[in-house]
């Protein structure tokens, strides 16, 4: 007997937030707020868990790391991998320009880190009245700006 269950995205997400509520109970984490996800501490805190455990370094992670990483992008990876693989979509693909998506990648984690936060966390801290977000999400803007005009600079431009 075949059993199809088709998992919509609401279900996803409530069977993904409750997962997360009973992990965060059963390991007595105190998660603070505006720190529901980052693209940039939270991949830097994995990282520097991990190279502290291998080698015994002492990089600095947040406090919120110190006992666990935040697994935060290891379930957004994971999480894509079988929606494209239940999607049927999973494949290799090269990036057209290399370099430049090295480069420029490397330039917005760089930002990210001497701002210290991503654009969504940016959001958040504001929404929660902290004004010192507003030059990081000015930074935000300005360079968004500047990137949608060389992208349209370069494709008119061949």
């Amino acid at each position: 007997m075949h059993l199809h269950i088709k998992i919509t995205p609401f279900i996803a997400g409530l069977a993904t937030g409750l997962w997360a509520a009973v992990a965060v109970g059963l390991l007595s984490m105190n998660v603070p707020e505006v720190y529901g996800i980052c693209g940039i501490s939270h991949p830097r805190d994995l990282i520097n868990f991990v190279i502290n455990n291998i080698f015994g370094t002492n990089l600095s992670v947040s406090k919120y790391s110190l006992t666990i990483p935040v697994l935060t992008y290891v379930g957004i990876a994971f999480g894509s991998f079988v929606s494209a693989l239940h999607g049927r979509e999973l494949r290799l693909r090269t990036a057209p320009e290399p370099a430049s998506s090295a480069i420029f990648g490397f330039a917005v984690a760089n930002f990210g880190m001497l701002m210290g936060y991503c654009s969504v966390r940016a959001v958040m801290l504001l929404a929660y009245g902290n004004l010192l977000a507003i030059p990081g999400l000015t930074g935000i803007i300005a360079g968004s700006i500047l990137a949608c005009r060389f992208v349209r600079w370069k494709v008119r431009r061949e």
